[in-house]
């Protein structure tokens, strides 16, 4: 709003040294501060989000879905599900191997199995656990990897379950159109 009156002032011929001279001096200040504030907003619309997501998945406690990992850490993965909601898979909580994240390549190495995780890979997540405090969802992972370009579908239903066959599988998916209302202040 304060550029769109000097804008005026300046277009109408009504802005005078004196006023120049004042917003010279003040408008680093008052950019700065809007700045800061912009931020402390994003901020705390990221966090009711996040609050929000958690609250939703709540009643999926014990369910599978389906997602696709998006970042890869030194102590786990995040996977996005389908209803953009992101939860992480702690290394701890992998029981079938013994992990390694080669950091050059970003992916995590089964140090016995060889069973690699990498960004981009679809994986079948149960929701474990979800932390309204650190507004957090856990995940496990209930299958292995499997890549895009790996897939195949079944020419009868065009579908298949984890294993690859085909036929339909009874994980549950979220449509994005079922997604986190801003009046559900549940």
């Amino acid at each position: 709003l304060i550029i769109h009156r000097i804008m005026k002032e300046v277009i109408k011929g009504k802005m005078k040294e004196g006023r120049k001279k004042h917003f010279d001096e003040r408008l680093p200040e008052i950019a700065k501060e809007c700045s800061e504030r912009e931020r402390v907003a994003e901020d705390a619309e990221r966090a009711v989000e996040e609050l929000k997501k958690v609250e939703y998945m709540q009643q999926y406690l014990g369910d599978v879905f389906e997602g696709i990992i998006t970042g890869i850490t030194n102590f786990g993965m995040f996977v996005e599900l389908d209803n953009t909601v992101e939860g992480v898979v702690k290394l701890s909580s992998m029981e079938d191997d013994f992990y390694i994240l080669d950091d050059m390549r970003y992916f995590l190495l089964g140090e016995r199995t060889g069973k690699q995780y990498r960004i981009g890979d679809i994986v079948e997540v149960r929701v474990a656990r979800t932390d309204k405090i650190a507004r957090q969802i856990e995940f496990l992972i209930v299958n292995k990897p499997s890549r895009k370009k790996q897939q195949k579908t079944s020419k009868k239903s065009g579908k298949k379950d984890s294993n690859g066959n085909g036929k339909k599988s009874n994980k549950k998916k979220i449509s994005k159109k079922k997604r986190l209302k801003k009046n559900d202040r549940g």
